[in-house]
């Protein structure tokens, strides 16, 4: 929600040219936006604290893909 918290976004991608500097050309896309409708959201929703068990997996899974290389893109990321 960048509304109204003024932050960064992180846009992963994987970057196909070769090593080196590169000067993309004037309105060169680099990543696509998808907006969705805040209408369309679920708003009466009941949250539930994450099990320990869970906690264990999103840790495991944050080291992963902090500390292996490309484990985002062989892992989890789904081509479409």
């Amino acid at each position: 929600d960048c509304d109204r918290f003024a932050t960064t976004v992180n846009f992963p991608f994987l970057w196909t040219g070769g090593p080196g500097d590169c000067v993309l050309p004037a309105g060169w896309p680099m990543i696509q936006l998808l907006p969705i409708r805040r209408d369309a959201l679920v708003k009466n929703h009941v949250a539930r604290p994450s099990t320990q068990a869970e906690l264990a997996e999103q840790a495991a899974a944050k080291h992963r893909k902090y500390h292996e290389e490309s484990t985002y893109r062989t892992e989890w990321r789904v081509k479409k």
